[in-house]
């Protein structure tokens, strides 16, 4: 039961890691499109 409860929290973090670092890829597209529009 902890090495479950161990995975899970690992799957979370790598998903939480995974959310984050798509997000600053999205905003680094959008700033980049910005800056060469602009």
């Amino acid at each position: 039961m902890f090495i479950f409860w161990r995975q899970f929290v690992m799957l979370k973090k790598r998903v939480l890691i995974g959310n984050l670092a798509f997000d600053l890829t999205n905003r680094w597209d959008v700033c980049l499109k910005i800056s060469f529009v602009g």
